[in-house]
């Protein structure tokens, strides 16, 4: 361990973080599509809805396989 250092370095958990974005995006999508009343912007519905849609699956996906292979319960 270098001098510098006072404690372990933190590792990125990136496993969720990949799945947050998209989720993130399209709800921010969703709700310009709510605030504008779906007047000009309801075709952003076909990419808004995918996203989370992935995002959501992803996330169950991860959640199992951690839950399976007993992963992540020291965090």
């Amino acid at each position: 361990m270098p001098s510098g250092r006072l404690g372990a370095v933190r590792r990125w958990v990136v496993r969720e973080r990949v799945a947050f974005v998209p989720a993130v995006v399209g709800v921010l999508i969703l709700s310009l599509v709510i605030v504008t009343r779906g007047e000009q912007t309801a075709w952003l519905m076909w990419i808004a809805l995918p996203l989370m849609m992935l995002s959501l699956g992803y996330f169950a996906v991860i959640s199992l396989l951690s839950v399976l292979y007993g992963k992540g319960e020291d965090r």
